[in-house]
């Protein structure tokens, strides 16, 4: 039930199903890291489907996704041992928690930011085109 709500999201709103996955099960209990491993293969399903999706129609360079894939890489391998230190640190396992609290608020965050900056430049364009027509909407 949980998982078909992630996916709606996810779908719906245009981000990884595991940002909306990973806080619906630390509500339900599970244990942190749990949580945090599952929402990362949520996430890299999710992000891999789309990008082969966007390379297949051509709305991505192949170097771009490249590059990309490398930054993405490393800066979650960085991240991963950067929150392993901080929980042997500290010997809390909620410190997983609040990263993954913190990485959903920032997204969201951005995604308001995006949104209300795209309306400003284009303007709020609520008419209904037609499904059939692809040149309905110029």
């Amino acid at each position: 039930m949980f998982a078909c709500f992630a996916g709606a999201c996810a779908g719906c709103l245009g981000i990884g199903g595991g940002l909306v996955l990973g806080p619906l099960l630390l509500e339900i209990g599970l244990y942190p890291p749990v949580v945090s491993s599952t929402s990362a293969f949520t996430i890299i399903f999710t992000s891999t489907s789309i990008t082969t999706q966007f390379i297949i129609l051509g709305r991505l360079p192949i170097n771009l996704g490249v590059w990309y894939c490398c930054i993405g890489f490393i800066t979650a391998i960085i991240g991963h041992y950067w929150v392993k230190a901080l929980v042997q640190k500290y010997k809390k396992v909620s410190i997983v928690s609040l990263v993954l609290g913190a990485a959903v608020g920032f997204s969201a965050a951005v995604l308001v930011v995006t949104s209300v900056l795209e309306l400003a430049e284009n303007g709020l364009d609520l008419q209904f085109n037609s499904l059939c027509d692809p040149n309905a909407g110029e």
